[in-house]
This record gives C-alpha cells, sequence and structure tokens, in this order.
C-alpha cells in the first residue's frame, strides 16, 4: 500500500510539474484545447478523473455542479480535497479569466453537469 500511495505521489508531481512548465495559452484558445492542454492530465478526456482524488466531473452533483465563481476560485488559485492526496496547482499565470470561463463553458457542456445558479454577493 506504501508503494501505491509513493508511486501516486511521484505520479501527481511529474502531472504538475508538466502542468507548470507548458507554456501560458494563447487568448484565442478554445475551451476544448484549454482543458486538453492543462486539464485532462489529471482529470481525463473523459472528466472522470485519471488520478486517485481527482473529482469526477460527470457526477450530477459532485464538483461541477458548483457555481462558475467557485470553481474559477478554485481553477486560478488551486485546491485540495480532504481527501486527495495532492491538489490541483494553481493555474493563475496559466490562465485568464476569459480562459477560465471557455474551460468551464466547454465542462458543462461536454460533461453534462450545469453548474449552481450565482447567490448575490458571490
Amino acid at each position: 500500500m506504501r508503494a501505491f500511495k509513493i508511486s501516486l505521489s511521484i505520479s501527481m508531481l511529474l502531472a504538475t510539474m508538466s502542468f507548470a512548465a507548458s507554456p501560458a495559452l494563447a487568448s484565442g484558445d478554445s475551451g476544448q484545447s484549454l482543458y486538453a492542454a492543462d486539464c485532462a492530465m489529471c482529470h481525463g478526456n473523459d472528466g472522470k478523473g485519471a488520478l486517485q482524488g481527482v473529482p469526477d466531473f460527470t457526477k450530477p452533483g459532485g464538483v461541477l455542479a458548483q457555481s462558475d465563481a467557485i470553481l474559477t476560485h478554485r481553477i486560478l488559485n488551486g485546491y485540495k480535497s480532504p481527501d486527495a492526496p495532492m491538489g490541483m496547482p494553481p493555474m493563475k499565470g496559466q490562465v485568464n479569466g476569459h480562459q477560465v470561463h471557455e474551460i468551464l463553458e466547454y465542462m458543462h457542456n461536454t460533461f453534462g453537469v450545469k453548474a449552481a445558479p450565482q447567490k448575490d454577493g458571490s
């Protein structure tokens, strides 16, 4: 079990390093190309999570059902779920607000989970 956790940690570290090394994408890139370049390695092309602890975006009522304001904050600033061995690195500096909007639009349309409505003050 310990060897599995070490292997998983190394895999996630390598994924984070390759993410951090990827160049910022052009502002005209589509949500699909942005997701493929910087999200799919950990979250999977199918949105079901490619690594242990990575959320399943296709799950009704799951992470992707949260408001886009919460998701945008987590994408730009990074996030670690309590049960995840490692967190998602912050993408601030890699993508801008418009690109995050494009990524979220692609994810909602592709994985079939709509965002929760924004509450006043969010």
